[in-house]
């Protein structure tokens, strides 16, 4: 009979990538018929026992077709489908060889079956649970490695429920991070992604009073982010949070000790998606406050809080749903102040710097309260153009004190007033060219009739008693004419109420007269008119307001 014998001639060598594919082992040997080396092709088939004789197959490759023989010698690529702990396991494996020579024989299997050598078990500490001096993970520690690839250093991968990789430090006077990244490129540091429902980064620290993350840049001139987080799914950027109840400090802190601003909130828009979101919402749900803006320095001069809008909405809208303030302005500082504790200032037309309201018909609350400890006045209402009034009121006023109680309570008759402003005026003709600025309305080219004119808004029934046109001739050699008149629409012709005329050369004043007349919208309508005799003397005449004072006769 023939006699088949295999010589190693190699041990077997493994190599192994950080992926679910099993490890792949070459097998190197010569094969012999009745000591004669062969040549041609051959089959073989692999099997792992876990005994030399005898017991039970844990693993087997193959089988492996037409494997070329020259002068006996053959390498197999043993690619073993089997976990590693399945392969080695920490008992000692046995390799059968079965071959089939010539190619398409039957398989004849070499004996005696050859033990693993220690050259692919010790790829086993890559996958270990507990091999001897590993740290727990087969990787003997410490250990540092330099990489000159274009590829990661170290890969790990887990496609199943357990973390991917673990840094962990379990020393409470341990003040090293657990893990360290560190880049002298452009790219970042530290990279984290993840595909499942899971953080991506999660930094835990126990009772060693560390952080759970700290993210730095040390460069002097680098103008990039320390941490940068973008969310190009539907959740939020990033989110803070502090559970433990007894915990006083917020759940984010941020701080700057340069001129930026410590935190920059920022919501974009595109033509595609338009974000009707607030850019900063603040929202608690415990008894504390919501937001909070402070300034510690007693030295700056610049705003705590400054918000501001270009568009429709309101630059602040304040609202409660419980039976706290909307808003609440207090200032602490029991030094001198000369500041108000809350200003409004309004820059725009056709608006007040501010409007108090309530809108519940069952309130039986002021919309606006003014109360004062100290011995100023509890309101005080000033207007600093001449054509304005210092307040207006459309209902009825309540105001409880001694004097000041007296100067507002309602005399009658009630005494109102209709203001126009320099906007109010337009030209009597087409011809007539008029500019705005400086707080008036002036005739620039005064071709044609030179006169300007506005209609105030009187109520029916009213009694006119005063009227008043600031105006300013102060480069004027004539007088400027006003005249409140009123014209019937039956067309019995223009009546004139009451004519005011400035000094000429006089500055800005406001010539005032006064009448009694009984307005009647029903039948005409009424306008105030100015002009200039001879002319209009361009430039140097300016009509900056109107003010018409009337008298209401109702019982209050």
């Amino acid at each position: 009979m023939a006699r088949v014998s295999v010589l190693v001639c190699a041990s077997a060598v493994m190599t192994l990538r950080a992926s679910a594919v099993p490890p792949t082992i070459t097998y190197q040997g010569q094969l012999k018929l009745d000591g004669v080396p062969v040549n041609g092709a051959a089959d073989f088939r692999v099997r792992l026992w876990i005994a030399p004789v005898g017991g039970e197959i844990v693993a087997e490759a193959g089988p492996l077709n037409g494997i070329e023989i020259a002068n006996g010698l053959f390498t197999l690529p043993l690619l073993i489908d089997a976990e590693p702990s399945v392969l080695y396991g920490g008992a000692p494996r046995y390799l059968e060889i079965q071959v089939a020579y010539p190619q398409g024989t039957d398989f004849i299997p070499l004996t005696p079956r050859q033990q693993i050598t220690p050259a692919p078990v010790a790829l086993y500490a890559l996958y270990a649970l507990d091999a001897p001096g590993g740290g727990g993970g087969g990787l003997t520690l410490p250990f540092a490695g330099t990489n000159t690839t274009n590829q990661a250093g170290i890969a790990v991968t887990n496609s199943g429920l357990a973390p991917a990789g673990a840094f962990v430090t379990d020393n409470p006077s341990n003040t090293q991070p657990a893990i360290f990244a560190n880049t002298a490129g452009s790219g970042p540091a530290l990279m984290a992604t993840t595909g499942g429902s899971g953080p991506a980064v999660w930094g835990l620290t126990g009772d060693g009073g560390g952080l759970a993350g700290l993210f730095r840049v040390q460069g002097t001139s680098a103008t990039q982010d320390a941490l940068g987080v973008e969310n190009s799914a539907m959740g939020s950027a990033g989110h803070f949070k502090t559970t433990k109840r007894e915990n006083t400090n917020p759940a984010l802190v941020v701080e700057t000790f340069s001129d930026g601003p410590a935190a920059t909130f920022t919501t974009h828009s595109d033509p595609n998606n338009v974000n009707l979101g607030p850019t900063v919402h603040a929202e608690n749900n415990s008894f504390g406050m919501a937001g909070q803006f402070a300034i510690q320095n007693s030295d700056s001069t610049n705003d705590a809080l400054r918000a501001g809008t270009n568009g429709g909405g309101n630059a602040i809208h304040a609202y409660t749903n419980g039976s706290g303030r909307a808003g609440f302005v207090e200032v602490e500082n029991f030094g001198v102040r000369t500041v108000p504790a809350f200003e409004v200032v309004s820059n725009g037309r056709g608006a007040g710097a501010g409007v108090f309201r309530a809108t519940n018909g069952l309130n039986g609350a002021p919309a606006l309260e003014a109360i004062t400890l100290g011995s100023g006045p509890a309101a005080r209402f000033t207007h600093m153009n001449p054509g304005g009034q210092a307040a207006d009121f459309n209902g009825d006023v309540s105001v409880t004190g001694t004097a000041v109680a007296d100067a507002f309570a309602y005399i009658q008759p009630r005494v109102h007033h209709a203001s126009l402003s320099p906007f109010d005026f337009k030209a009597a003709s087409t011809r007539i060219v008029v500019n705005y600025f400086q707080g008036a309305s002036i005739i620039d080219d005064p071709i044609g009739i030179p006169f300007l004119w506005a209609a105030p808004s009187i109520p029916d029934g009213v009694t006119i008693t005063r009227l008043t046109v600031h105006v300013d001739d102060s480069s004027a050699s004539i007088n400027l004419e006003a005249n409140l008149i009123y014209y019937a629409f039956d067309g019995a012709g223009l009546e004139t109420v009451c004519t005011v005329h400035s000094s000429g050369n006089g500055g800005s004043q406001s010539p005032t007269t006064t009448t009694s007349h009984v307005v009647d919208t029903r039948s005409g309508w009424y306008a105030v008119v100015g002009g200039a005799s001879p002319a209009w003397p361009s430039l140097d005449m300016k009509i900056k307001g109107a003010v018409i004072e009337y008298e209401v006769h109702t019982v209050h």
